[in-house]
């Protein structure tokens, strides 16, 4: 966990209190998390009723099913997407999250996808990215519609996709066949309100074999966005033997690769004796070894957002190739498009291949929008703490869907679990952010 300033963290005195504004609905959120969590909604080969895959399809199917269970109007959106809506209006205040989960990956003291209640947490892949969100907002919404004295002018609605974790095509599907929100945010991130998230750029840098490399084979990470948890390779040492061994790393969200241990970084370095005979190993070492700012790269760049990240995430080597996928988390005043021609002029002759798999730009909704100042009087009103807006390095639903931010569900000083093993959440800080966001729609849509 990051160094934080306490002054900026709220109080486990003011967390109770949330929470406890939530109590009503504690079970029933503890009951319907936990059978979210035991769906396993990685991506996978689309069908027809799945365009996703059969899990994220059964995750999205039983948030309507449970949205429904409550009384709530739900439309599913072609599997893309879906939503529960209450109230009436001609305009629309949002709610985003996702049902998808990035893959378990390796050293999970617990069965990623059988929840376990300890200790005042769930443990689960997605418990923080992101049902324990969707649920909690599924409850916020509850408590609302409870209220007597709730009568907003705007409808609220609760979207929930199931491609986030791997391109986000659900909402671009959801924008171009349904409404869009006049405002609202995303629970896919931390508190306080997020103003600016960096660019994202995945590099594909592929290298023609000849098969007399050392390096024979190598496979390396689970998701490009994730800091890979293990990395196999077999190689030919310097006296002839063929070796294969599987080096361990910790895995962690792309967006913060420090806070990780890169497997495949471990892993080249072990063969860096090898460097001189492998044109990869040789690459790797001079232009990414361990460090995380792209530094080596020569993509190094810090303004008001942050500074640049760079995630060795994929590789795959067999005798005819070398594939090696790079998530680069760029500030928001940053010329990649120059950066990345730079890179192109300097590899491309020397026989490696720089395709740009994927790129998403910056986002800036400035810290004093509309949108931002009232979620940020909202969080100060329920937490007592003077905060600022912030930006930050991942990427969200507010990419995809106009007049959206990133709002939470984590607190400053906590650890961001996303993407990492034993992943979990705390039952009374995520109620406590359910009241926040249940405040926060409340004023949204009066």
């Amino acid at each position: 966990m990051l160094t934080e300033d306490k002054s900026k963290i709220p109080s486990p005195e003011v967390i109770k209190k949330l929470a406890e504004t939530m109590a009503d609905y504690r079970e029933d959120f503890i009951r319907d998390l936990c059978d979210q969590i035991e769906i396993p909604s990685v991506m996978g080969e689309p069908a027809p009723d799945a365009p996703y895959g059969e899990g994220p399809g059964k995750a999205l199917n039983l948030f309507l099913e449970q949205g429904k269970r409550l009384g709530f109007d739900t439309v599913n959106v072609d599997n893309h997407a879906g939503y529960v809506e209450i109230g009436s209006g001609d305009e629309m205040v949002a709610a985003l999250c996702h049902v998808d989960v990035v893959p378990a990956g390796a050293g999970w003291e617990r069965d990623p996808y059988t929840p376990v209640i300890e200790d005042g947490k769930i443990y689960g892949r997605g418990t923080s990215d992101d049902k324990g969100p969707a649920i909690a907002i599924l409850y916020a919404l509850k408590a609302l519609q409870d209220d007597p004295d709730f009568s907003p002018s705007r409808r609220i609605r609760l979207i929930v996709g199931a491609n986030e974790e791997n391109g986000s095509e659900c909402m671009v599907y959801y924008r171009e066949h349904e409404e869009i929100p006049v405002s609202g945010f995303t629970a896919d991130a931390s508190f306080p309100a997020v103003y600016a998230e960096k660019g994202i750029a995945r590099l594909k840098l592929t290298w023609t074999r000849n098969g007399t490399e050392p390096l024979l084979a190598a496979e390396g990470g689970e998701a490009v966005n994730m800091v890979p948890g293990s990395c196999l390779i077999k190689f030919k040492n310097s006296e002839g033997e063929i070796i294969e061994k599987e080096i361990m790393g910790t895995t962690a969200h792309a967006s913060r690769p420090f806070l990780g241990d890169n497997a495949i970084s471990k892993a080249v370095a072990e063969l860096a004796d090898l460097s001189s005979e492998d044109p990869f190993i040789n690459f790797y070492q001079n232009y990414i070894g361990f460090e995380t700012d792209g530094s080596l790269l020569g993509l190094a760049f810090t303004d008001e957002s942050g500074d640049t990240t760079v995630n060795a995430g994929l590789l795959k080597i067999d005798e005819n190739a070398a594939q090696l996928n790079l998530d680069i988390r760029y500030p928001v005043t940053m010329d990649f498009d120059n950066a990345l021609k730079a890179l192109q002029d300097k590899f491309v002759p020397e026989g490696i291949e720089i395709e740009l798999a994927d790129a998403q730009a910056p986002l800036n909704l400035g810290k004093n929008s509309h949108l931002i100042s009232t979620l940020m009087q909202v969080y100060s009103d329920n937490t007592g703490l003077e905060a600022e807006a912030v930006a930050m390095g991942g990427g969200t639903y507010a990419r995809s869907i106009p007049n959206i931010c990133a709002f939470g569900m984590l607190f400053p000083g906590d650890p961001d679990l996303a993407h990492q093993i034993n992943e979990y959440i705390e039952i009374d800080k995520t109620l406590a952010a359910a009241a926040i966001y249940r405040d926060s729609l409340r004023l949204l849509a009066e």
